[in-house]
């Protein structure tokens, strides 16, 4: 059985970074506590500073189309033609020409 000095500190994920840098800061931190023996190289040119980078993106990338998406899914926030139009429709507009 583990005892207390063998557990990691449990400190809950904090996922509001929306942002590439928050989202990598984020991941750094991440592999430093739960890692520190595997992964030890932060620099730029490294193959697990790449593979953050990648995972960064891919959040920040992912967080835009998320906003876009929400956006377009209320009338008040909707600027997309197509979707005002639908949102129109759902409440009984009917468009002419």
């Amino acid at each position: 059985m583990p005892t207390n000095q063998n557990q990691k500190k449990l400190v809950p994920i904090d996922y509001t970074s929306r942002e590439f840098e928050s989202i990598r800061r984020d991941l750094i931190d991440l592999a430093s506590r739960f890692y520190p023996d595997s992964f030890q190289d932060f620099s730029e040119g490294s193959f697990g500073a790449m593979m953050i980078d990648s995972v960064a993106y891919v959040g920040d990338q992912l967080s835009l189309y998320l906003d876009y998406n929400v956006n377009e899914a209320f009338l008040d926030t909707s600027y997309q033609l197509s979707n005002i139009m639908r949102h129109g429709r759902v409440l009984g507009y009917k468009a002419q020409g």
